[in-house]
């Protein structure tokens, strides 16, 4: 059975099931680039190209579900710079922008906080644990996603940190 699909298409049940899906870069056949695989065994040793569907903790102890994708194991700072997060939101997927995202009016912390009805500090830092899902012992398997970043870079900067 071929489970395939759109990454915007995945819902929590999906993530029950395979909490890790990959990228499978056929587009040239299907004209979608957003096709993803799940991966059947877990754990992985490496996150590249990967989208991961867990419970997150807010910071006022609320649980929800969230999809994550750009976690890198061997860079902390790649990592808090480029994770996408996605939270389930009444069975749709409120997409977090960064700070350098050009839709980041429109999907900013502070609308996430609006569309939760919540402020901001009970939201913020949200934690994640992909432990159980990945093996190392990286940093960020076990992190939080803050509303602010503590480093902001430039746009140099993280195109180098980026081609690394």
């Amino acid at each position: 059975m071929n489970v395939a699909k759109p990454a915007g298409k995945l819902s929590i049940s999906d993530f029950q099931r395979y909490p890790i899906w990959r990228y499978t870069n056929v587009d040239e056949l299907s004209g979608d680039e957003t096709i993803v695989a799940p991966i059947e065994v877990a754990p992985v040793v490496n996150l590249d190209s990967c989208v991961i569907g867990v419970p997150v903790t807010l910071n006022n102890g609320r649980k929800l579900w969230a999809m994550l994708c750009n976690i890198d194991l061997e860079n902390d700072l790649a990592t808090r710079q480029f994770l996408q997060l996605s939270l389930s939101l009444n069975d749709r997927w409120f997409h977090v922008a960064r700070y350098f995202d050009i839709d980041f009016e429109n999907r900013s912390p502070s609308r996430l906080a609006d569309a939760l009805g919540l402020p901001l500090n009970q939201i913020f830092p949200i934690v994640y644990d992909l432990t159980h899902l990945v093996s190392g012992s990286s940093e960020v398997l076990h992190s939080k996603v803050l509303a602010e970043p503590d480093v902001r870079l430039s746009r140099e900067e993280r195109m180098k940190l980026a081609l690394r």
